[in-house]
């Protein structure tokens, strides 16, 4: 619905002024806004920029920028244009809580359905209350158990940076078989690359 501070004012034949409630989208701001217009902020951002982000959800800030140039003429300030981002970002994929909640119900979905594959979690538990930490997770797939047994004696990883509200590295562990091809035996999501993970 309509916030209060977008609605419309119109003067009727009685010669006094009529507030009205608009529900649609707000297509009023598009022509051309002051480079200072309070009332585009990171809830219209989103819903100018979501198409993109839902294709690209790895796209930059600097590029939402541009959309939006394009589609309102305004320049936004860098953290609106952020700000803008992550609400996309979590009205698409869900926020950054939920996720790590639903890891364990993922992970145990896989199991379910695949009796061989094997996950190991590393939690504590955390000095506030009776919550768990997550610290690091885990997996390979049966297939790739299996196809260990036919790949040559050098195991390579690699690592890449998970980047959001939680930091983190998920590390892969890759092998070349007997057809000289690469076999992803290891998934891990842990803190940092390094000799303890």
């Amino acid at each position: 619905g309509c916030q209060w501070k977008l609605c419309a004012c119109k003067r009727n034949t009685h010669k006094q002024f009529e507030i009205t409630q608009y529900t649609g989208p707000h297509t009023c701001l598009y022509p051309k806004l002051s480079q200072d217009h309070r009332h585009i902020d990171a809830d219209l951002i989103a819903q100018e920029v979501q198409h993109l982000a839902k294709e690209q959800p790895s796209i930059t800030v600097l590029a939402l920028r541009e959309e939006i140039i394009d589609k309102l003429n305004y320049t936004v300030s860098y953290k609106k244009d952020w700000m803008g981002k992550q609400k996309v970002i979590e009205q698409v994929f869900g926020n950054w809580d939920t996720s790590y909640t639903l890891l364990p119900k993922f992970m145990l979905a896989l199991q379910s359905y695949n009796q061989v594959t094997i996950v190991e979690w590393c939690t504590e538990f955390s000095a506030i209350g009776n919550e768990v930490e997550f610290h690091s997770v885990f997996w390979t797939f049966s297939p790739s158990i299996e196809g260990f047994k036919h790949c040559r004696p050098v195991m390579s990883i690699d690592a890449t940076h998970l980047y959001g509200k939680y930091q983190g590295t998920m590390m892969i562990a890759m092998e070349i078989d007997g057809n000289n091809q690469l076999l992803t035996l290891a998934f891990a999501i842990v803190e940092a690359e390094n000799y303890s993970s």
